[in-house]
């Protein structure tokens, strides 16, 4: 997983994969503990051109952290 900063963080697998999240729901999930890692770091490494994000509203949580610096506008 990507963050702001690198460390750990509670991943909730819903049976139906796409419904899982780092937010808990009302339904049955099996919590996992994931390692996370810098995602400037991991921009700053593989550095693309383009970047698409779609993680169901887990973008805000990352916006006010990413440098978009060579990425395209």
């Amino acid at each position: 997983m990507l963050g702001p900063a690198c460390g750990r963080r509670a991943f909730y697998v819903d049976q139906d994969f796409w419904r899982s999240s780092t937010v808990r729901g009302t339904r049955p999930v099996q919590e996992v503990d994931v390692p996370v890692r810098s995602f400037n770091e991991e921009l700053a490494r593989t550095r693309p051109s383009v970047l698409i994000i779609d993680i169901e509203g887990g973008e805000a949580e990352l916006i006010e952290h990413m440098r978009l610096e060579g990425c395209a506008r």
